[in-house]
């Protein structure tokens, strides 16, 4: 066995066993999904920054390269911002509904 494939093994089976310590710290299914309520406000902002942007990631990179056929690595959020403003002017000249 090779030492990535142990690592990536390893790693499974930690992620497993925290998964399972904490688990029987859950009293339901609620307290699973609002954290207990314990949570601090720096916390929840990161959570939900961390959300948006992986969405944002995965939507946008596939959509782009779905419709351009750019290749991946430009596809990402920020290469994607940087080309918005000449994106959106050229919208019209490229659905071929310049008027």
């Amino acid at each position: 066995m090779n030492t990535v494939l142990f690592a990536i093994v390893a790693y499974v089976l930690v992620q497993f066993a925290i998964g399972a310590v904490v688990s029987r710290r859950m009293a339901s299914e609620s307290d699973y999904i609002l954290a207990g309520r314990r949570l601090g406000a720096a916390l929840v902002t990161f959570s939900v920054f961390a959300t948006y942007f992986g969405a944002e990631a995965i939507v946008a990179s596939g959509g782009a390269v779905y419709e351009r056929a750019l290749p991946a690595r430009s596809s990402t959020p920020s290469a994607m911002r940087a080309r918005s403003a000449s994106s959106v002017s050229s919208l019209p000249a490229r659905s071929g509904c310049a008027g």
